[in-house]
């Protein structure tokens, strides 16, 4: 049992590393939203204001589609290093 579960720390656990990724990408649109959308429908073309969706950070009632961003993007960045980190230390787990 003890060696399966070593098995599964050094195999199963470095492939965490794709989420650490995916919060690295979040961290950056969240920190970053101009990159990504507009801040009002307003910058859009009128021919594309009710399919592209445009961010905010409050949750007021739009009729356009958008993106809620909470602004946490640092918490997502954080989360995506300790993502890494498992993954990378994992491998040099000791025997039980």
């Amino acid at each position: 049992m003890a060696g399966s579960l070593y098995y599964l720390i050094r195999g199963v656990v470095p492939a965490l590393a794709i989420f650490g990724l995916y919060r690295f990408w979040f961290a950056i649109v969240e920190l970053a939203p101009d990159c990504f959308y507009a801040a009002s429908p307003e910058g859009l073309d009128a021919k594309y204001q009710h399919v592209e969706p445009t961010y905010q950070r409050t949750f007021e009632k739009r009729e356009t589609p958008t993106v809620d961003l909470a602004g946490h993007g640092w918490m997502s960045f954080l989360s995506g290093v300790m993502y890494v980190a498992i993954a990378l230390l994992a491998p040099w787990c000791p025997l039980p």
